[in-house]
């Protein structure tokens, strides 16, 4: 038999990183990063593509890496896409995480037990809404999904990396691989 998983907390990430993303706009200046900005990836072998989120006045993605919070230990990092900025609840992926260090290139931040990640979730909105969904967290019941994340640039101007990633809706029933995903987007002071 199948366990459930709660995926309210889940949910809640995911929604906030859909309000983060369109509360940024683009400002015209692109950083000096030459504007080749992208956020692409495979669902089930199918091509997703929301680097067009740029012809909507507004990145591709809305990432942030290494900030800190009052009151909250370690380092945090979000990275966000959308294909349809007034339709963030559909077509839309986000990713949270949560660690000891500072994020740094080079290194596969994942889902597995050795990790250097306290908190990972990793959210998928497809086309209808149906949200599927991937976390390591030790407040919550974990579903059997996995996630990896590997920056190769993080400098004042830029974010790139890799990602890909197992998810899972809240019934366990319907499942997801993201695949060959890639981002090059303009950092989030």
């Amino acid at each position: 038999m199948k366990r459930k998983f709660n995926a309210s907390i889940v949910a809640v990430l995911v929604a906030c990183c859909a309000i983060f993303i369109g509360s940024c706009s683009k400002s015209g200046d692109d950083g000096g990063s030459g504007g080749d900005y992208y956020f692409r990836f495979k669902a089930n072998g199918a091509t997703v593509d929301y680097s067009n989120t740029i012809k909507q006045a507004y990145y591709p993605g809305t990432t942030s890496v290494n900030t800190t919070t009052t009151g909250v230990s370690g380092f945090s990092a979000i990275i966000s896409a959308t294909a349809d900025i007034n339709q963030v609840l559909r077509n839309a992926v986000s990713v949270v995480m949560n660690g000891d260090a500072a994020f740094t290139t080079g290194i596969d931040y994942t889902t597995a037990s050795n990790s250097p990640l306290a908190l990972m979730n990793f959210g998928y909105y497809d086309n209808s809404g149906k949200l599927f969904v991937m976390s390591k967290s030790l407040n919550i019941v974990n579903n059997p999904g996995s996630a990896t994340v590997r920056y190769s640039v993080i400098n004042d101007d830029i974010i790139q990396g890799v990602f890909s990633a197992h998810l899972y809706d809240n019934t366990l029933n319907a499942h997801v691989q993201i695949t060959e995903g890639e981002f090059r987007v303009k950092r989030k002071p």
